[in-house]
């Protein structure tokens, strides 16, 4: 006989209120990982990540990671990983395309050398615009008379 692992990733549904889709406080040990999945709206292009550190204590570092798996892409195009470092109460802002109808995994790890556990929130928030191909409106006048300095 033999086993095979199977994993289930069930996903943060995205919740329209305060204009947020995504809101969490939570405590992350030294070398705590905290891991989400959340659903990207349709017609979302763009996922706004804030960072924000509630406690005081000690100088903090955390690793960011933000990925959109599509297929025949490569994960460098949807990804975001970043180091951050928080000195004191602060706030960070990471920005990264998406393609709506996805799934975003949102990772953050608090960095191994820093003892103890930190406070943070954690937001997330989809925008985008979606042009329509019904109408189309150009301005009208004289193309190079709009470009002359």
């Amino acid at each position: 006989m033999f086993r095979i692992p199977i994993t289930v990733v069930r996903t943060v549904p995205a919740a329209e209120d305060d204009g947020c889709a995504w809101r969490e406080r939570a405590t992350i040990e030294s070398g705590g990982v905290l891991r989400r999945f959340i659903e990207i709206p349709q017609g979302a292009t763009w996922a706004d990540l804030t960072l924000r550190r509630l406690d005081e204590e000690t100088d903090r570092r955390v690793v960011l990671h933000m990925m959109q798996h599509l297929d025949e892409r490569a994960y460098d195009d949807h990804m975001v990983r970043q180091y951050l470092w928080f000195e004191d109460s602060s706030e960070e802002l990471r920005s990264m395309a998406v393609e709506g109808g996805g799934t975003l995994e949102v990772t953050i790890a608090h960095y191994w050398s820093v003892p103890g556990p930190a406070d943070y929130e954690i937001a997330v928030q989809f925008h985008g615009i979606q042009p329509s191909a019904s109408s189309v409106v150009l301005p009208g006048g004289d193309p190079v008379a709009m470009l002359h300095v």
